[in-house]
């Protein structure tokens, strides 16, 4: 998955940005507090995007 989809998919879920790391973009899932670290990546790999949007999904 590109990883503007991603982000754009993660936004629309309710994650919030939290800062650029050195090789992270981090965001927040406000429901659970849990943070959310997408690499820098063009392409992010389809594992890791299903993840990251399954946590940013959950509800505390």
């Amino acid at each position: 998955m590109k990883r503007r989809e991603l982000i754009k998919r993660l936004t629309s879920l309710g994650a919030t940005f939290v800062h650029e790391g050195g090789k992270h973009t981090v965001y927040r899932n406000p429901s659970t507090g849990m943070l959310l670290a997408v690499p820098r990546h063009t392409e992010i790999g389809d594992g890791l995007a299903q993840r990251l949007l399954r946590d940013a999904a959950r509800k505390s």
